[in-house]
């Protein structure tokens, strides 16, 4: 969600705009912030697809934005329905969802927000289902990795694979970093 502030100004005459929505699931609270701070601005947010989200322009309101991982939630499911009804009866407003993180906002005031968490077990049911799905992948990544590093040690000669095992290391790394970061923060609650 990045974008120069001439950008910004452009969307305004079309009152809406889809702009980069990227982020890492483990700093979801850094995106939470982002997402209030464009609120502040008068970009809300409307709707989200996997790496983009769409704004609407309007300078007249704020909001503060809490995001929620639930895999598992079935997308057309009674227990979801149930879910959302929770949230908006304690004031929270649905907005989008994606890849199983949901969005919520409600308007900002100068008294300080609710979280959309108010007790720390919570907290770390959240934190918990992240390292899961970090995990989850982490392993798979794993086993894909020992896999093409056989095949390309195997492979016929002239096959350029090191580029290939860099970018899957890489990946890997970048899944450990969050599952380490995760844990550590589960271990600071």
């Amino acid at each position: 969600m990045s974008g120069s502030k001439n950008e910004w100004k452009d969307a305004t005459n079309n009152k809406t705009s889809w702009r980069w929505n990227g982020w890492w699931m483990w700093n979801h609270e850094k995106h939470e912030r982002r997402l209030a701070e464009l609120s502040e601005q008068g970009f809300h947010l409307v709707h989200t697809r996997p790496f983009f989200a769409k704004f609407h322009h309007n300078p007249s309101g704020r909001f503060v934005y809490r995001l929620d991982y639930r895999p598992d939630l079935k997308w057309r499911s009674a227990q979801r329905e149930e879910y959302l009804g929770i949230c908006q009866d304690a004031g929270w407003e649905y907005v989008s969802g994606e890849a199983k993180w949901y969005y919520f906002r409600r308007p900002w005031t100068e008294n300080g927000t609710m979280d959309l968490y108010t007790d720390r077990a919570s907290l770390r049911q959240l934190y918990r289902r992240i390292r899961l799905s970090l995990g989850i992948v982490l392993a798979a990544e794993i086993v894909i990795l020992l896999s093409e590093t056989v095949l390309f040690r195997y492979s016929p000669g002239g096959i350029p694979w090191w580029p290939i095992l860099g970018i899957l290391i890489l990946v890997d790394l970048l899944l450990a970093y969050g599952w380490v970061n995760v844990t550590l923060e589960l271990r600071r609650m």
